[in-house]
């Protein structure tokens, strides 16, 4: 799998808005893997909501987001009894998703990270029904 997607996930045309994201403030490499999965999962939201409203959400956005979101399903039920997924997801994926978009305030940046983990809820609790 191709992780460098989850650094700068979106199209060649937008990424002039975001910057390269750096790994060093997390602890450990998991926290920090843990972060840009998160972080690239919600820029990957930012392009789809721009995108939708230009017209609508492309299928590259759409199998990107998703391979975004999937990553992050395998890494969470990867990790249960093992590491605080969430814990580290939510401290540290707002501070890399800031680094690597150009004006973001810590309140857009917790909100769309939360709403990554949110989808990410919403695919555990599907697996498991």
């Amino acid at each position: 799998m191709d992780h460098t997607a989850a650094v700068n996930p979106v199209a060649p045309e937008k990424q002039s808005q975001f910057r390269s994201v750096s790994t060093s403030t997390p602890a450990t490499w998991l926290e920090g893997y843990v972060a840009q999965q998160v972080a690239g999962a919600a820029a990957a939201l930012i392009v789809a909501l721009d995108e939708a409203r230009d017209g609508g959400v492309t299928s590259g956005t759409r199998q990107q987001g998703g391979e975004l979101v999937a990553e992050l399903v395998r890494l969470r039920n990867f990790l249960v009894g093992r590491f605080d997924f969430e814990t580290a997801a939510r401290i540290h994926g707002p501070r890399m998703l800031q680094e690597a978009c150009c004006e973001m305030s810590s309140a857009t940046a917790d909100a769309l990270i939360g709403e990554v983990l949110a989808i990410v809820g919403k695919v555990v609790k599907a697996e498991l029904n």
